[in-house]
């Protein structure tokens, strides 16, 4: 997709990559989340997976799970991240992509992974019949994601970017949320309603209750405030 928001969300992401990475791989947290996600989409995953990671970001969950002895190809449309993905030194590969037309063939995963991604989307219905093209018969969808905004976004918030701290606010303004489907969504279902309408005969939603825990024990991203969590698998 080629769009002014695309480029916009894309700008925005680039110039937060280096402090959405760091975030998520340092401080006393991070190997408990290692272990958290590693559980979550392993254990729904079929042995040596060839997998598109959609919405990769700084390639977390892609090199994670490459560690694990997948195939892992991870894509996004913004080119800050997969700058920091690249330098990461894991096992996934990774190239600039959008996550609503991956460009892969048809058929050609066994699995499309992405977490912290469907809120964002332009067009996650489009994005979610694509992902159905490119799966294998027999092939999964594993989608984590939360309700963050169903309130709108608080003005105030402050998150670490090199555009400066307002960068996601001035980004994600009301304007913006409105142009996403999923950016006010207020209960799992919403998520799930989406691929029951791209297609997938059977979806299923799972809340993970260890991130609250997590966040309890641990808090939270800058600017960020708990939300639950839930995982959405989809397959047919």
């Amino acid at each position: 997709m080629t769009s002014a928001l695309q480029d916009r969300l894309d700008s925005y992401w680039s110039g937060r990559a280096v402090d959405y990475h760091v975030h998520q791989i340092t401080g006393p947290r991070a190997p408990l989340d290692r272990e958290l996600w590693s559980g979550v989409f392993d254990s729904r995953l079929p042995a040596r997976a060839d997998i598109l990671d959609t919405g990769t970001g700084s390639g977390y969950l892609a090199n994670l799970l490459a560690g694990l002895g997948h195939r892992v190809t991870g894509i996004d449309s913004s080119s800050g991240m997969i700058d920091v993905a690249r330098a990461s030194g894991g096992d996934a590969s990774f190239m600039l992509g959008d996550a609503h037309a991956p460009g892969f063939d048809d058929g050609s995963v066994d699995a499309v992974v992405n977490r912290y991604l469907l809120w964002t989307l332009p067009d996650p219905l489009a994005a979610a019949r694509a992902w159905r093209r490119v799966v294998r018969p027999g092939g999964v969808i594993i989608a984590v994601d939360a309700t963050w905004f169903p309130g709108g976004i608080d003005p105030a918030m402050k998150v670490p970017s090199s555009d400066g701290e307002d960068a996601f606010v001035r980004t994600y303004s009301p304007e913006t949320l409105a142009s996403l489907p999923l950016g006010t969504a207020s209960h799992a279902g919403e998520f799930a309603a989406v691929f029951r309408e791209a297609g997938f005969t059977s979806v299923s939603v799972e809340v993970l209750t260890q991130v609250a825990e997590l966040d309890r024990r641990f808090g939270v991203a800058p600017g960020h405030e708990s939300r639950p969590h839930f995982v959405v698998t989809a397959r047919g």
